[in-house]
């Protein structure tokens, strides 16, 4: 299984690509909605690093670690790219599931992504509601895979 690292390179790597570069802020709302979609669509986890509820929104924290030194601007080169594909390669219908995930997300602030997250009765919501004060609190995958899996369903039926 891949870690989220691997998977937010890949898409800083579509940025970088289509001329439209990530922020940390939005990089880490897409791989959060991948993980969410991807466990809706195919019953299992797109990486293995656990999501955590921040101030503002969800987080990986390997990710944010990562990235945090770029601040609010884009991120314009990559880093590691290459030796992950060799020690744990992105398969190929993951790299189309983010190929559509980029398509989908990419024309929305960082700030419109993470407005998205804090809705009510998202799991970041519901997470934070419980541990209010809490820090770094991990949102667990039930609750992930249960939100996207109804918004799943609601877009089937039309609503």
């Amino acid at each position: 299984m891949n870690n989220a690292l691997t998977i937010a390179r890949y898409l800083i790597g579509n940025g970088i690509k289509d001329k439209m570069p990530i922020t940390p802020m939005k990089l880490q709302k897409i791989v959060y909605f991948s993980y969410g979609w991807y466990f809706a669509y195919y019953n299992e986890k797109l990486f293995s690093d656990s999501i955590q509820a921040w101030d503002y929104g969800p987080v990986v924290e390997a990710v944010y670690h990562q990235y945090k030194f770029y601040g609010p601007t884009p991120i314009l080169k990559m880093e590691h790219h290459f030796r992950d594909n060799l020690i744990n390669p992105i398969k190929h219908d993951k790299k189309l599931f983010l190929d559509q995930m980029w398509a989908l997300y990419r024309n929305y602030s960082g700030v419109q992504l993470a407005n998205a997250t804090h809705m009510e009765g998202t799991p970041w919501y519901k997470t934070k509601q419980q541990h209010p004060f809490g820090r770094n609190i991990v949102i667990s995958d039930n609750l992930i895979k249960e939100y996207f899996v109804n918004l799943k369903n609601s877009s089937k039926n039309g609503g």
